[in-house]
């Protein structure tokens, strides 16, 4: 299958962050072929972008997708009140059936937002996958372990495993999932560790979230959370640490000392009133920083482009710096960057890359005047409904209002039959 994009502005995020004019980007089995002029070849389709926008597709490096179940089911509550209370009871509800509506449901609203790969860790995991390899969308998921009681943290350290080996192929990845330090024991987290020693996988885990958590894992092993994950050799490792709220600077050099990524979620880490990351300190030590949204039920929207804009902002306000955050610089967290954490072959528009894209309508008022700030008009100025095409690996997910992998109507009712069980 071979797909012809013509007359095309084009965001490259090449290392020289090209922008092109009247472009063309010719796809040819999932491939980038070429990027620029008309390469003067048929293909099997030809698609017109005039006034449109192309540029490589979203990543959300944090998130899990069936807790789109629980949009709004529990509000305005810090983070360990609206888990122990409200999310953990009713998760412990949750059957194959609500936890492939909730997935299939998420995938749809972040493929409308122009999302194509994702980093996830839940449960129930036959169906969840079933879910995702019918969306089409590049995925890194691990089975989420927690060892509050060693039967079943022994239990969910078996099925993490199985599911890495049985469960990898085509674009879905499987990593390992150690949920967090305070819902791991030292010696769970030293397993996952020595599990890892040799592979290429990815860990997932939430780190140093809010400053409770940071409290708590002092009183209870002596350190912080981060220097918790480096003695046990988690970090060891591939990483990606989600939010990362409150790192001390010695932390900070942790993190940039080995193959970590954090995975930044400014509006779940504002709702949970969990804290403002410090990313520009990060980013000055050469941390990779992508963007996650976090839950549906912690953010109650799945939109990089949202966590995008708002990484912007919020460090301007919280620094009184103007320049804390650019808007290159959160353009590249929402693609190049994710693409690094989940080790794909994407995140840039160029020859020889999946061809994981998305066109975004720039024509309307809100673009209005260009001005020729291209990438600062997307980051300031637009929103996912401007989004009119998702591609991955040339297979296109979503066009103009229509998802092509689910039936949207039938999500919903059966998401509305669970929560009105619970």
């Amino acid at each position: 299958m071979s797909i012809l994009i013509k007359n095309a502005r084009v965001i490259t995020l090449d290392s020289e962050n090209s922008i092109l004019e009247d472009a063309c980007v010719y796809i040819k089995d999932g491939i980038i072929e070429s990027v620029g002029a008309e390469p003067g070849v048929s293909a099997d389709r030809c698609i017109d972008a005039a006034g449109k926008t192309v540029m490589p597709g979203f990543v959300n490096t944090h998130t899990h997708l069936p807790m789109n179940l629980f949009r709004s089911y529990a509000d305005d509550m810090p983070l360990m009140t609206w888990l122990e209370e409200k999310i953990w009871p009713s998760e412990a509800r949750m059957d194959e059936t609500a936890v492939y509506y909730g997935a299939m449901a998420a995938l749809a609203e972040m493929a409308m937002g122009g999302v194509t790969a994702f980093a996830d860790a839940y449960y129930l995991y036959d169906w969840y996958i079933e879910a995702i390899r019918k969306s089409g969308m590049r995925a890194l998921i691990g089975r989420s372990v927690v060892d509050t009681d060693y039967a079943e943290g022994e239990r969910k350290f078996s099925e993490m495993l199985d599911m890495r080996k049985n469960m990898r192929g085509g674009r879905v990845d499987v990593g390992f999932a150690a949920h967090a330090v305070y819902t791991c024991s030292p010696s769970m987290l030293r397993r996952i560790a020595e599990a890892a020693v040799g592979t290429d996988v990815i860990i997932q885990v939430h780190a140093s979230e809010t400053a409770s958590e940071v409290d708590g894992c002092m009183k209870a092993n002596g350190t912080t959370p981060i220097r918790l994950l480096k003695d046990t050799g988690i970090l060891d490792s591939k990483v990606i640490a989600a939010h990362c709220v409150w790192p001390e600077e010695e932390e900070i050099e942790l993190l940039a000392s080995g193959d970590v990524t954090v995975s930044h979620c400014p509006s779940s880490n504002m709702k949970l009133a969990s804290g403002i990351a410090p990313v520009p300190d990060m980013k000055k030590k050469g941390v990779n920083i992508a963007l996650g949204t976090d839950s549906a039920s912690s953010n109650n929207a799945l939109s990089v482009w949202r966590e995008m804009t708002e990484c912007a902002l919020i460090h301007k306000a919280d620094s009184l710096d103007a320049t804390a955050v650019d808007a290159l610089s959160a353009l590249r967290m929402a693609t190049v960057n994710g693409a690094k954490a989940m080790n794909l072959n994407s995140g840039t528009i160029e020859k020889g890359k999946n061809a994981d894209l998305i066109m975004v309508d720039t024509s309307g008022i809100r673009y209005a005047p260009a001005c020729g700030n291209t990438i600062p008009n997307i980051v300031y100025s637009g929103t996912d409904s401007d989004v009119c095409m998702t591609m991955v690996g040339g297979d296109i997910l979503y066009e103009n209002g229509e998802v092509t992998f689910c039936d949207i109507d039938e999500c919903m009712a059966k998401m509305k039959e669970f929560i009105q069980s619970l």
